[in-house]
């Protein structure tokens, strides 16, 4: 079963550094426009250089922490987790960036439609920024080889990215073999080859809970060449199956196949500021702009939406995104409710000068049983819905009722209890 690992390391420094340049590039001439040839940052283009100490923060996170370094910021001693104190300190001429979420979701996102085009089989890997999986079964046939299919991929990211990719058996040998390339090459492993590899990578490489993997180095179970020739009933009497998992990996068996992602329906709809605000009711003006022009799409007509993302383009770069998943599946009415809540605390770093919205989940619209008016207490839909907001707002609802249990308890505690009030 022919995997193929494509693997671009550090690609969330390497989006944020093409975006600063862009931003950059931006502000120094407004009215031109960057192409390919104008020595400018362009969109399809990678700039890194990796020779400076690089460090990416994430703007959005309260912990000022080090998310990620690259290769000469990792040779002075700096590690993902570390304080930006430390690291700047372990290295003075360091650079940090700002990681920008919204172009890593519009860089991934060109990736994968590429590398669908190739193959139907492609899966991202979700814990590993800029790493995806493609199934190659049958595939060596219509490309010629395997080294036919490799450049089909490679075709597939922007040029200077200097990928790596990898061809093995198994999904977890194709990643280990990717991820482990200190320069940018394409290799193709057989079953043998695939496994002598393994034998000299670190355990840290299987997909398993740091925990685990730390009590397996110190039972001095540091490659996976030493954890293969372990007793396999050992490892699974003393940790379960994560231990088997482990034991099957360092062997080279994997069964987990490629899983295929589908590209969902999306309806996006954006707008740009003449003068970057951050002034909350000028953003609800323009998010509630967006999502009527949304819904008057034919393809959101007499349908609802369960999944908004919102994209936020900041002044002098960066990028600001959050992910609001409804509880149940909202019109426009509802939908900007819900906005209105989840953002009444919203602060940016900078003003926005561009907002997108992007509307996910789509799905038909369901019937609902009513209640008949006649029948309707008056008050229950007013209090419905304000027990819904505060859910909504505190995360739970902080209304409760008083319930009997043991009345004949002598502990007072026990006669009676308190149950989440649902009118």
């Amino acid at each position: 079963m022919p995997v193929a690992c494509l693997s671009i390391p550090h690609f969330s420094i390497r989006v944020a550094l093409a975006a600063a340049a862009e931003a950059k590039a931006k502000a120094a001439a407004a009215s031109a426009t960057t192409t390919n040839d104008s020595g400018h940052a362009s969109p399809d283009h990678f700039h890194y250089d990796g020779r400076t100490p690089i460090i990416l923060r994430d703007p959005e996170r309260t912990d000022t922490v080090v998310i990620d370094a690259n290769a000469e910021a990792a040779r002075h001693g700096i590690r993902p987790g570390q304080h930006l104190r430390e690291a700047t300190a372990l290295s003075p001429l360091a650079v940090i960036v700002a990681r920008d979420p919204v172009a890593e979701t519009q860089r991934a996102d060109s990736i994968l439609k590429h590398l669908l085009a190739i193959s139907p089989l492609v899966e991202a890997d979700e814990h590993d920024p800029g790493c995806w999986y493609i199934d190659l079964i049958g595939l060596e046939r219509y490309y010629g080889s395997l080294e036919g299919a490799a450049r089909a991929i490679h075709r597939c990211v922007p040029a200077g990215v200097n990928p790596r990719i990898a061809i093995a058996p198994t999904r977890f040998a194709a990643r280990v073999v990717a991820g482990r390339a200190e320069t940018p090459e394409t290799r193709i492993l057989d079953e043998a080859q695939a496994q002598a590899f393994l034998a000299t990578a670190s355990v840290t490489w299987l997909p398993l809970d740091p925990g685990l993997i730390r009590q397996f180095q110190k039972l001095g179970l540091s490659t996976l060449g030493t954890l293969a020739q372990f007793d396999d009933r050992k490892l699974f009497a003393r940790f379960g199956k994560p231990g088997r998992t482990a034991w099957e990996l360092a062997n080279g068996i994997d069964r987990r196949p490629v899983m295929a992602t589908r590209l969902p329906l999306t309806i996006t709809e954006a707008a740009s500021f003449t003068n970057p605000t951050s002034s909350l009711p000028v953003v609800m003006a323009w998010l509630h702009h967006l999502v009527t022009r949304a819904f008057r799409r034919p393809d959101l007509r007499d349908r609802f939406v369960g999944k908004v993302i919102l994209h936020a383009m900041l002044e002098r770069g960066g990028s600001w995104t959050r992910t609001l998943v409804l509880k149940t599946p909202s019109g426009a009415e509802q939908l900007m409710q819900s906005l209105r809540l989840r953002l009444q605390s919203l602060e940016v770093s900078a003003p926005i000068e561009r907002i997108a919205i992007i509307l996910t989940d789509i799905m038909p619209e369901a019937a609902r049983q009513q209640v008949l008016p006649a029948l309707r207490q008056r008050t229950d839909g007013h209090l419905q819905g304000v027990v819904t907001q505060l859910a909504q707002r505190y995360g739970i609802s902080p209304l409760y009722r008083i319930v009997e249990v043991e009345p004949w308890s002598r502990i007072p505690e026990r006669r009676h209890a308190l149950l989440v009030f649902d009118p």
